[in-house]
């Protein structure tokens, strides 16, 4: 069998910050007890930067002002320092934001809704002379957070922030798979067929791209190309046994129940689903000389998994599927104009190491 070289290139881009006026669709993922603090599903990646300040509006109007003060790849926490309607903080709300000037608005609500409450001119002026009263107490927000938020930013961080490295896309493994397939031999003429299994251990190398965590029903799919390198002595044309190597390419999808494919230090569950091809040899001693037949071969599997990442990447995988394979052999000496297949199918078990950055 001879070695291939699998290269696999991805590029990703670098978001950028948004500006004043820019909007968001986000959805709040955790609330304090007190709504001052929550937690969002949209983060560095999505153009956010720590202390920017927005204001969160639905179609009913404004609903709270904020300034985020921890970032993630794909999640942020804020502190609300207006709250218009309470009742509307609640975990899964879905809502806009806005990117704001870094100044705290008017105490009458019904000033908040006006064209010039995010003047296009912000930096050093004077807010008032922008068109934008401040509210009292305007000078509280560069001062330091209260014991009781500090205490809700460590609890949302320790317990949902700090897990995500969805930063890092791209992801390598190599695993070993055991299985035990059956096969069964035909000619093309279908005069002859033989049966039999056989145990094998493979080679298994792939990657796998991760989409960006988000709303979207496409970011709970993840895309893996692999290579499949098999040895194993299996049932030849005529019932006996022979040397066999298989080389297939091919790509699985990736599906995770919960959409969290980028949590650390947690067992993330997914299900999965491949295709494959490639080329098949088998290889047979007859007397004091060898002869080899050649094919092609197409697969399909189908499965479930559990994997494990650290936060520096190193990552766990077990997969077990149901994976079947059929094979298109040429003609052979001893009997010529007849082609040969042979399908083999049954259950694998595989078990990898990974790095993703």
């Amino acid at each position: 069998m001879r070695n291939y070289l699998f290269v696999l290139l991805f590029i990703s881009s670098v978001a950028q910050a948004l500006e004043v006026d820019e909007k968001l669709t986000m959805r709040i993922l955790k609330v304090s007890d007190s709504r001052k603090t929550i937690l969002i599903n949209r983060g560095e990646e999505d153009g956010l930067a720590k202390g920017d300040h927005a204001k969160f509006f639905m179609t009913s109007g404004v609903v709270a002002r904020g300034m985020l003060v921890k970032l993630a790849p794909t999640r942020s926490i804020w502190s609300l320092y207006r709250l218009v309607n309470a009742d509307t903080i609640a975990n899964d709300t879905v809502m806009n934001l806005k990117i704001t000037p870094a100044v705290k608005v008017t105490d009458d609500d019904s000033k908040m809704l006006l064209t010039d409450d995010t003047p296009q001119r912000v930096g050093n002026a004077d807010p008032n002379a922008l068109g934008i009263p401040l509210a009292q107490g305007a000078q509280d927000l560069d001062a330091p957070l209260s014991s009781l938020e500090r205490a809700e930013l460590s609890e949302l961080r320790t317990k949902i922030l700090d897990k995500d490295i969805g930063v890092k896309k791209v992801e390598i493994f190599a695993s070993l798979q055991f299985s035990r397939l059956g096969s069964k031999v035909e000619n093309s003429n279908a005069s002859t067929s033989v049966s039999d299994s056989s145990i094998s251990t493979d080679l298994f190398l792939g990657g796998e791209y991760y989409f960006k965590v988000t709303q979207d029903w496409y970011s709970k799919f993840t895309v893996s190309p692999f290579m499949h390198m098999i040895n194993n002595q299996q049932l030849q044309f005529n019932g006996t046994s022979v040397s066999t190597s298989v080389t297939e390419f091919g790509a699985n999808a990736n599906y995770y129940f919960n959409g969290e494919h980028s949590k650390a230090e947690t067992f993330i569950p997914f299900a999965t689903a491949g295709f494959a091809i490639g080329s098949v040899k088998d290889t047979v001693a007859e007397g004091a000389g060898t002869f080899e037949n050649t094919g092609s071969t197409s697969s399909i599997s189908m499965g479930a998994g559990l994997k494990y990442h650290t936060f520096r990447g190193y990552g766990l995988r077990l997969v077990g599927d149901y994976y079947s394979r059929s094979e298109s052999l040429g003609e052979v000496a001893a009997t010529p104009g007849v082609t040969w297949s042979r399908t083999s199918s049954g259950f694998r078990f595989l078990m990898g190491l990974s790095y993703r950055f």
